[in-house]
């Protein structure tokens, strides 16, 4: 039997910032952390899920620089540097 990867728990989303001519800013990199709180399906246990980003260089789901901020509600937050797809 083949084996089974992980499973996304949350919907995908994605931050951009643009300048105030419009342009987007690129290779975004934050010098205090962002917080972004992901909401999780009923009946997932927060604490067993790991934050992670879309990494457009590897085409794949990587978890460097991105770290999961424990909470005592059971919520799912992650703590980024940078901005990018999250989920």
């Amino acid at each position: 039997e083949g084996e089974i990867g992980p499973t996304m728990k949350t919907k995908p989303f994605s931050i951009k910032l643009y300048y105030a001519n419009g342009t987007e800013m690129k290779n975004v990199k934050l010098e205090e952390p962002m917080l972004l709180t992901l909401d999780v399906a009923n009946g997932t246990n927060a604490s067993e899920l790991k934050c992670a980003y879309w990494d457009e260089d590897l085409s794949a789901w990587n978890n460097d620089g991105v770290e999961k901020v424990p909470q005592e509600s059971g919520a799912m937050v992650c703590a980024t540097y940078h901005l990018t797809i999250f989920a």
